[in-house]
């Protein structure tokens, strides 16, 4: 029998057993959560997840999913393809980390800059705290990239640098650990 993905995604006033009640809902139904990820942003709870199911049951994973609003969810459920492998497309992964103190404008050069060389984002997190002993607004973006294998890893690295030294912020660049990485 044939497997079936799709994405999940579920928002919600945070409140504890909510991640316990979506994950029951896919696994009554015969899904496996393959990866999610999940974050409470200012009051509300919000999760992204991809759901393996085989076909016979994908039709009363995505005729049910109204039950997921007496949880206090909004949810939607989108059919995807299965997960590809980098060796296959030839994308090359990295890490990107950034560290700045914070100010508007970040988010959008880093990844604006990302996107005019054709680098894709896998994932994505950014965090505003504040620094130990002076309280100032510290801001760290965290994202996993995979770089389209035409794509110099100086090329990348030049550009990345000349935008943090335009924001003043320290970033770090690295091979995304298990990945080879050829001729870059």
């Amino acid at each position: 029998m044939e497997t079936e993905f799709f994405v999940l995604t579920a928002v919600g006033p945070d409140r504890p057993g909510l991640m316990s009640a979506i994950s029951d809902y896919v696994f009554a139904r015969g899904g496996n959560v393959e990866s999610s990820r999940a974050a409470t942003l200012g009051g509300e709870f919000a999760v992204v997840m991809l759901v393996a199911i085989n076909e016979a049951a994908a039709d009363t994973l995505e005729s049910q999913m109204g039950q997921l609003d007496r949880e206090g969810l909004t949810c939607t459920l989108r059919r995807t393809t299965a997960p590809r492998s980098h060796a296959a497309t030839g994308a090359v992964a990295y890490t990107l980390s950034v560290q700045a103190m914070d100010h508007p404008g970040i988010v959008q050069a880093i990844t604006h800059d990302l996107a005019s060389m054709s680098v894709n984002i896998e994932s994505l997190e950014t965090q505003v705290e504040s620094a130990p002993h002076t309280g100032t607004s510290m801001f760290r973006f965290h994202a996993r990239l995979t770089l389209p294998p035409n794509l110099k890893i100086a090329t990348c690295r030049q550009k990345l640098v000349n935008l943090a030294k335009r924001f003043n912020f320290d970033l770090d660049l690295a091979e995304d650990e298990g990945t080879a990485v050829s001729g870059n």
